[in-house]
């Protein structure tokens, strides 16, 4: 297993880059948020209804430094890279083999670093930020410590990739690209899965989170392309629309993104009526009206797991 740290500017590097071995993600269950109110004379709670609450990532690790020497250097610069106060998203890395394969620290044959050659897949990532300090139990040139985070902003893992990247394995060398719907998808593929349908019609949305993708709070983008006169999108699994009371000209791109809602760029959702298209877990049967028969829309969104 290893961890990938993305920085929100881009910037990106493992755990074993530092010469960590993570020896577990232990990634916890979301919290339970209630809401409740008292009434004097009233025995126990009113219940309010309840949200999901933050969840905790704890990653206890080993760190190698070349000599004793080197031990405080190797560990500022771990300090330097994930001591920032700013959140990055933590990807969780996991191969088809061994959790972690190495010799006993001071053996000769061996080297702690030499894993098993299981390829590592990173398909599932939180958005965090470090939970309070933490510091190293230092036994000559190895170091032990235990690196926990709290998500920050939703508490769902999100898949790495969005819709309108293949459903294929890719071998870039990139571990933020190759192989990214295959870890935290078990079971959750179907055949054929289509995003981009042409014309009118009723067509079928997969999604394979746990969550209803709300544009409220989650990343979904929904293009359309071409002509249309009171372009409409009804789900007809949930009961969500959007619509649009204009027209537009062949090659022209209306845009959903979240809640608003665009012609080249341009804001429409005055004229739109206000509300939102959700994606619901699993099959959506979705209505496009008002489109171009060449018209082309595409949905393009995250999938999400509590």
């Amino acid at each position: 297993m290893d961890i990938l740290i993305e920085k929100l500017n881009g910037e990106r590097k493992k755990f074993s880059d530092f010469g960590l071995i993570p020896l577990d993600i232990q990634i916890s269950s979301t919290g339970i948020r209630r809401y409740t109110s008292e009434l004097q004379g009233r025995p126990g709670t009113i219940s309010k209804g309840a949200d999901h609450g933050a969840r905790t990532v704890a990653v206890p690790f080993i760190m190698r430094a070349v000599d004793l020497l080197d031990f405080p250097f190797a560990r500022d610069e771990i300090f330097d890279w994930l001591g920032d106060v700013d959140a990055f998203y933590l990807y969780e890395g996991r191969s088809n083999g061994e959790m972690y394969a190495f010799e006993v620290p001071g053996e000769q044959n061996g080297d702690p670093l030499d894993r098993n050659n299981s390829e590592i897949i990173y398909g599932k990532r939180y958005l965090v930020r470090r939970d309070g300090a933490f510091s190293f139990d230092q036994t000559n040139k190895w170091g032990k410590a235990s690196l926990s985070f709290v998500t920050d902003g939703l508490p769902f893992g999100e898949s790495v990739a969005r819709t309108t990247q293949p459903f294929v394995i890719t071998e870039t060398g990139d571990p933020a690209v190759d192989n990214i719907w295959l870890t935290g998808q078990g079971g959750q593929f179907q055949d054929d899965l289509i995003y981009t349908f042409t014309g009118n019609g009723t067509v079928r949305v997969w999604n394979g989170g746990t969550e209803t993708v709300d544009p409220h709070f989650m990343d979904i983008i929904v293009r359309y392309t071409g002509a249309s006169n009171g372009l409409a999108f009804t789900n007809k699994t949930n009961g969500s629309r959007w619509k649009y009371s204009g027209t537009s000209k062949s090659g022209d791109v209306i845009r959903l993104d979240k809640l608003d809602s665009y012609k080249n760029n341009s804001s429409i959702t005055g004229d739109t009526d206000l509300d939102v298209l959700t994606i619901a877990r699993g099959w959506n049967e979705i209505t496009i009206s008002g489109a171009d028969a060449a018209g082309k829309t595409e949905f393009d969104f995250k999938w999400y797991w509590r």
